[in-house]
């Protein structure tokens, strides 16, 4: 969940960057447009990834929004 994780790395490669994001004792690591469970990957660059969180507002609305995670801060 976007909430939950925090970047930890940022390989560049040939084919893009990859991301390396951890969730409690898991490593994860991801692409751009890669989904997750409650949103995606939007961009990744040298020192931040940029999620698009889904969630509902109170009335059940859906509603989106941009979290940006920077290296080395932890998850709120």
């Amino acid at each position: 969940m976007v909430g939950e994780i925090s970047l930890h790395g940022v390989v560049h490669s040939p084919g893009g960057s990859i991301a390396v994001v951890m969730n409690g004792d898991h490593t994860y690591f991801l692409r751009e447009n890669d989904p997750l469970a409650d949103g995606s990957v939007v961009r990744i660059t040298s020192d931040a990834i940029t999620l698009r969180q889904r969630s509902s507002d109170a009335l059940g609305r859906p509603v989106t929004r941009e979290v940006t995670k920077k290296l080395g801060v932890p998850a709120a």
